[in-house]
């Protein structure tokens, strides 16, 4: 349950936080690349270029349920959908967002997050910030994860566009 709080959490905070464009599809620069609806799959630790396997998580979507989105607006906002229980009931949570070339800031749980886009496609989105940046809710939710990883890890999150 830590787990899925934590891949939540900072899917949230990274919700659309992170990134700069290795493979930018002539997307680069280019806001509304990003508008539209945006499928997490992936959460992973990133240390020096390398994906901790210990710290990558797939998105732990509901079974039977729409998968949770992120859904980015021209106006600057992004809405959060998540699907949960047996129901499949839908929570949404709202919050400004913005691009400046390959950077990406977003303000999710109260802390304004800046990272890189590392790709960026019609169809995928890699995001990429320091952990660090996320050291205050990561402390909270998984007090486990050393405070050494850290200061010298990235959170890479992919994401498909829906």
């Amino acid at each position: 349950m830590k787990k899925y709080f934590l891949i939540v959490s900072l899917l949230s905070v990274v919700g659309f936080t992170s990134c700069s464009s290795d493979d930018n599809s002539g997307n680069e620069g280019q806001p509304n690349a990003l508008i539209g609806k945006w499928v997490p799959e992936k959460a992973s630790a990133v240390v020096f270029g390398q994906e901790i396997p210990d710290y990558t998580y797939q998105y732990p979507h509901t079974a039977g349920c729409t998968k949770d989105y992120i859904q980015l607006s021209e106006n600057n906002i992004s809405n959060l959908h998540r699907f949960e229980g047996t129901a499949c009931a839908e929570t949404t949570s709202e919050h400004p967002w913005s691009r400046s070339g390959n950077m990406l800031t977003l303000n999710v749980l109260g802390q304004q997050i800046t990272g890189e886009i590392k790709t960026e496609t019609n169809n995928i989105l890699v995001l990429e910030s320091s952990a660090s940046e996320y050291a205050d809710i990561i402390a909270q939710i998984a007090p486990e994860i050393p405070a050494a990883l850290l200061s010298t890890a990235k959170i890479r999150l992919t994401l498909n566009k829906n």
